[in-house]
């Protein structure tokens, strides 16, 4: 159970270095594709800190009752879970439209970065409200033991956002190359 945690971070983490090399391949300098990875990740990183936080009460609810096998209450606690979650994913994925060309010029002066950052933002915020969703239905299979499936799960969307990534980025049929905004679209794909 613990290697399959271990697994599922390494996969995360394996994609943000992925986002970050697929800027620096694109046209844009080193050093601006990573002050944009950087200054968007630490704005999305605190958005995510609500998403978790949620995630890990209801592993705590879901392993109760299913340890005290009322597997109803687990089903309800799991429910109520995701609703909270898509409500929270929703309101920051708002605020995040609303707030991106004012929070973008707190992280950085550099008008590379913010010509970049702001509709990157503003695009990838759509991405929290899947990513709510998925956090909560994973949180809630771990909390009945099950940690493979929630591994299966960001094993198969790591490999979609690659190849997303991939082809959004540099132009690769089907569609035109987008750079920074095409590794936002494919992020709320996923």
């Amino acid at each position: 159970s613990k290697r399959y945690i271990l697994a599922q971070s390494f996969y995360i983490l394996g994609y943000w270095f992925f986002n970050f090399y697929q800027i620096s391949q694109s046209s844009f300098s080193f050093w601006i594709s990573a002050g944009l990875v950087l200054d968007i990740f630490l704005l999305i990183f605190l958005f995510v800190i609500f998403i978790l936080s949620i995630s890990v009460g209801t592993t705590a609810l879901v392993s109760r009752a299913y340890g005290a096998h009322d597997i109803a209450e687990a089903v309800q606690a799991t429910a109520q879970s995701i609703v909270i979650a898509l409500t929270i994913g929703v309101s920051l994925a708002l605020v995040a439209v609303l707030i991106s060309p004012f929070i973008i010029v707190l992280s950085t002066r550099a008008p590379e970065v913010l010509v970049l950052g702001e509709p990157y933002l503003r695009i990838y915020a759509f991405y929290l409200i899947p990513f709510s969703v998925i956090n909560i239905v994973n949180a809630a299979f771990r909390a009945i033991g099950d940690a493979k499936t929630p591994l299966l799960v960001v094993a198969s969307m790591t490999a979609v956002n690659v190849i997303g990534d991939y082809t959004l980025v540099f132009g690769n049929w089907p569609v035109a190359g987008l750079g920074v905004k095409g590794i936002a679209n494919r992020g709320k794909q996923t």
